[in-house]
Protein backbone atom coordinates (compact mmCIF):
# COMPACT_ATOMS: atom_id res chain seq x y z
CA UNK A 1 0.00 0.00 0.00
CA UNK A 2 0.97 3.65 -0.24
CA UNK A 3 2.08 3.95 3.39
CA UNK A 4 4.44 0.96 3.03
CA UNK A 5 5.96 2.48 -0.12
CA UNK A 6 6.53 5.75 1.71
CA UNK A 7 8.19 3.97 4.64
CA UNK A 8 10.43 1.99 2.28
CA UNK A 9 11.42 5.18 0.47
CA UNK A 10 12.24 6.98 3.71
CA UNK A 11 14.28 4.00 4.93
CA UNK A 12 16.22 3.87 1.66
CA UNK A 13 16.90 7.60 1.82
CA UNK A 14 18.17 7.21 5.38
CA UNK A 15 20.64 4.50 4.37
CA UNK A 16 21.76 6.57 1.38
CA UNK A 17 22.24 9.69 3.51
CA UNK A 18 24.10 7.83 6.27
CA UNK A 19 26.57 6.26 3.84
CA UNK A 20 26.96 9.11 1.34
CA UNK A 21 30.62 10.04 0.72
CA UNK A 22 31.65 7.22 3.06
CA UNK A 23 30.72 4.03 1.24
CA UNK A 24 29.56 5.49 -2.07
CA UNK A 25 30.33 8.69 -3.93
CA UNK A 26 27.21 10.66 -3.12
CA UNK A 27 24.42 12.58 -4.74
CA UNK A 28 26.86 14.43 -7.00
CA UNK A 29 27.13 11.15 -8.92
CA UNK A 30 23.40 10.34 -9.18
CA UNK A 31 20.06 12.01 -8.81
CA UNK A 32 18.10 10.49 -5.93
CA UNK A 33 15.47 8.96 -8.23
CA UNK A 34 18.13 7.30 -10.40
CA UNK A 35 19.91 5.94 -7.37
CA UNK A 36 16.68 4.62 -5.88
CA UNK A 37 15.84 2.88 -9.15
CA UNK A 38 19.25 1.18 -9.19
CA UNK A 39 18.67 -0.10 -5.67
CA UNK A 40 15.09 -1.22 -6.36
CA UNK A 41 16.15 -3.14 -9.49
CA UNK A 42 18.94 -4.77 -7.51
CA UNK A 43 16.49 -5.85 -4.80
CA UNK A 44 13.99 -7.09 -7.36
CA UNK A 45 16.64 -9.38 -8.86
CA UNK A 46 17.55 -10.98 -5.52
CA UNK A 47 16.44 -14.49 -4.63
CA UNK A 48 14.14 -15.06 -1.68
CA UNK A 49 17.12 -16.41 0.25
CA UNK A 50 19.16 -13.28 -0.47
CA UNK A 51 16.24 -11.10 0.60
CA UNK A 52 16.39 -12.67 4.07
CA UNK A 53 19.46 -10.49 4.76
CA UNK A 54 19.26 -7.17 6.59
CA UNK A 55 17.69 -4.52 4.37
CA UNK A 56 20.47 -2.01 5.04
CA UNK A 57 23.10 -4.58 4.01
CA UNK A 58 21.34 -5.21 0.71
CA UNK A 59 21.10 -1.49 0.01
CA UNK A 60 24.72 -0.83 1.00
CA UNK A 61 25.96 -3.71 -1.15
CA UNK A 62 24.48 -1.93 -4.16
CA UNK A 63 25.65 1.55 -3.16
CA UNK A 64 29.29 0.48 -2.76
CA UNK A 65 29.34 -0.28 -6.48
CA UNK A 66 29.53 3.50 -6.98
CA UNK A 67 32.68 4.75 -5.23
CA UNK A 68 34.25 8.13 -5.87
CA UNK A 69 37.04 7.95 -8.41
CA UNK A 70 39.46 10.29 -6.66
Amino acid sequence: NQRDKLRAGVYLLGVEDATENKLWCGYALFKTLTLNELVYVSLKNKTNEELNSRAAELIINKLIEYPCNI
